[in-house]
């Protein structure tokens, strides 16, 4: 056991398949607490998979969801709890609809960053995985998980913040995760065309160029964690109603996964201890011996020690 805990927080049920998966999986074998937390229950998601696309399905999607939630966290080998919010939906049409009343993006920031706070104080992890400002991709509850990530961030230590939350705990590391890097995706794209196979990829390619998105330029941290692959595709397997397995996730085998990318990215946002870019380890920088240890009251606000 190293002693390390490690938080992720997620919008939806599935997100915690598709971000950082293989890389908590990694952790949670290697002894430490992995925990996710879910905020909302997934209830407006789409079925995304035609083979669910079946009677009865969507009229209990609530239900579904916690059983997929409950077999992708096994996969996994994670801790898991759900916050209990209202899954907003993705917005579509132009102009766009309103939020439906009572969903997860129209809550008080403050109000659930509290919730969160308290969760951080009861958990104590060294290392929170959040999305970034843009949520990962413009979802209204992907950006208020962000918002809310940050705010917690900032509170979960200071003792005059909702003392009744327990007692303060200071995170050490924030990183966003970065589960969708166009360059990844092109050597996938490009091994299937070469075997004569067809590829899911080039949608998501072509919006990228569209947009001359490049994630690699804000990644710090790669994880190498390819041997963990196989509970990755496990997970989101177990999100039966959101994958399709002829879809991009599980396009390409989990051999050849680990051949042309072994690695999951993230970006170190928020730091507390000093640490050198680029990194391989979400821990790097925590001494183990000192881990449970209070640290230093001040506040970063960016990356130290490159």
């Amino acid at each position: 056991m190293t002693g390390y805990r490690l938080l992720a927080i997620h919008a939806h049920p599935d997100d915690e398949s598709s971000k950082g998966a293989a890389t908590m999986a990694k952790y949670a074998h290697e002894g430490n607490r992995v925990k996710v937390l879910t905020c909302t229950g997934g209830q407006r998601g789409d079925i995304l998979n035609p083979a669910m696309d079946r009677p009865g399905v969507i009229e209990r999607m609530t239900e579904i969801r916690r059983e997929e939630m409950a077999a992708a966290a096994a996969a996994l080998g994670v801790e898991h709890e759900w916050l209990g919010y209202e899954d907003s939906g993705l917005p579509e049409g132009d102009p766009l609809p309103p939020l439906p009343e009572g969903s997860f993006a129209l809550e008080n920031p403050v109000e659930v960053a509290k919730v969160l706070v308290g969760k951080i104080r009861e958990f104590r992890p060294h290392v929170i995985i959040t999305y970034d400002e843009n949520g990962g991709y413009p979802h209204p509850d992907h950006i208020m998980v962000h918002k809310v990530s940050m705010i917690a961030w900032e509170e979960a230590g200071n003792p005059d913040f909702a003392p009744e939350l327990g007692e303060p705990w200071t995170p050490l590391k924030l990183y966003y995760s970065h589960g969708f890097v166009a360059q990844r995706m092109r050597l996938l794209h490009d091994r299937l065309v070469d075997e004569g196979k067809p590829s899911p990829y080039e949608p998501m390619l072509s919006r990228w160029e569209e947009n001359a998105s490049d994630i690699m330029q804000r990644v710090t941290t790669q994880v190498e964690c390819s041997d963990f692959f196989s509970n990755r595709a496990e997970a989101l397997t177990a999100h039966a109603t959101q994958i399709d397995p002829a879809g991009a996730f599980l396009a390409s085998p989990v051999e050849v996964q680990k051949e042309v990318w072994p690695t999951e990215e993230f970006e170190l946002a928020q730091t507390r201890v000093q640490t050198s870019l680029p990194e391989t380890d979400l821990f790097a920088g925590i001494d183990a011996a000192a881990a449970d240890a209070e640290p230093d009251a001040t506040r970063a606000t960016g990356n130290e020690g490159e």
